[in-house]
């Protein structure tokens, strides 16, 4: 009898295994479903989306040093505070952040009514949290422009992650009557606040090798590409040029996925230590293959748009929108795959009632 008994619970334990593995990798194809699928439907209006976004941020800035008594200017998408005049861009508004966390909303189980308050309510505290973050960028151009890249590029973009990632979590704890440890995203603060200098000191020699492998393989296809310009400086744009002189500009994004992928594991501390080491291990070389694998791919589309004397205009924003986005879904659809499930079903504990 204890043996059958423990034979049974055997197979219950494999059998309970097999359903969360089955059901984290149902949530992990929805999430990328919803990121390929929202970008095809978006393509066509990504335009004026993105111009909608841009104004109304301008818009919002401009009321709040209106109602802070601020002396400002406003010509186009310029804002010009004393002696700091900052061009405000796509990246500068809260599109990309809100597509991410609109996306895995829209991809995780919850009833239709819950997910509709959470984009709206998920949009709206996105909107006010890029204002702040962009009025904190002003003043530092102001005070101290020597750090303002740093800042910009590395702090901003750990703390905005941080932010969609509370607001997911809030929201999927809420809908499920669970009470969130949001000690995680403290310990995912913590450790990408002591990696981003590491990771900002590894970038340059990064980018360089991603973008001479690539090279390495155009050249083994027999492709006549040139890479003009190997990333210096922020934005760390590859600048490619064919034969017929034509020129693409790719902005390289990572190693920020990098960043945020080995934090997300870093601080899932409810999973043990060795299966958090093996993800780091297996997961920050798929990161980097699939940058690769992206400049290869982009490059090959820029040797066919030359034999057709140019890309259509769809195939240049999917490959805009892939190219902004591939960073922000990498690193969290990684986690997810190889330890956010089980960080989750351990870190979370059921409401408990109080009575009265």
């Amino acid at each position: 009898m204890g043996r059958k008994r423990s034979l049974l619970q055997s197979g219950s334990s494999q059998a309970d295994g097999a359903i969360r593995v089955l059901r984290s990798r149902i949530v992990l194809v929805r999430y990328l479903g919803y990121w390929l699928g929202g970008l095809m439907l978006l393509i066509p209006a990504i335009q004026y989306l993105g111009r909608w976004t841009l104004e109304e941020t301008v818009a919002s800035l401009a009321l709040a040093f209106d109602l802070g008594g601020i002396p400002h200017t406003v010509s186009g998408h310029v804002l010009t505070i004393g002696t700091a005049r900052m061009e405000i861009v796509t990246e500068c508004t809260p599109l990309i952040p809100s597509l991410l966390l609109c996306i895995g909303i829209v991809g995780y189980p919850a009833e239709t009514v819950w997910k509709l308050v959470g984009v709206v309510g998920g949009l709206a505290a996105l909107w006010i949290f890029n204002v702040l973050r962009m009025l904190t960028l002003i003043s530092l151009l102001l005070w101290n422009p020597v750090a303002f890249s740093v800042v910009h590029v590395y702090i901003w973009s750990v703390l905005t992650l941080s932010v969609v990632c509370g607001l997911f979590a809030i929201w999927m704890s809420l809908g499920k009557g669970e009470r969130f440890e949001v000690a995680w995203l403290g310990r995912f603060l913590g450790w990408a606040t002591l990696l981003v200098i590491p990771i900002a000191l590894c970038t340059l020699p990064y980018h360089r090798q991603l973008a001479r492998a690539a090279d390495a393989m155009w050249r083994l296809f027999g492709h006549d590409l040139q890479i003009l310009q190997i990333p210096r400086q922020v934005p760390y744009d590859v600048v490619l040029s064919s034969a017929n002189g034509r020129r693409l500009t790719i902005e390289i994004i990572a190693p920020f996925d990098v960043l945020f992928f080995m934090s997300m594991c870093l601080a899932s501390v409810h999973v043990p230590v060795v299966r958090r080491l093996k993800a780091l291990l297996s997961g920050i070389p798929l990161l980097a293959l699939l940058t690769w694998g992206m400049l290869i791919a982009w490059g090959w589309m820029f040797v066919w748009s030359n034999e057709r004397n140019g890309t259509p205009v769809f195939l240049q924003r999917a490959r805009d929108g892939i190219t902004t986005t591939l960073p922000w879904v990498s690193a969290p659809a990684l986690w997810w795959a190889l330890l956010g499930w089980d960080q989750r079903r351990r870190q979370v504990r059921p409401r408990t009632q109080s009575g009265g």
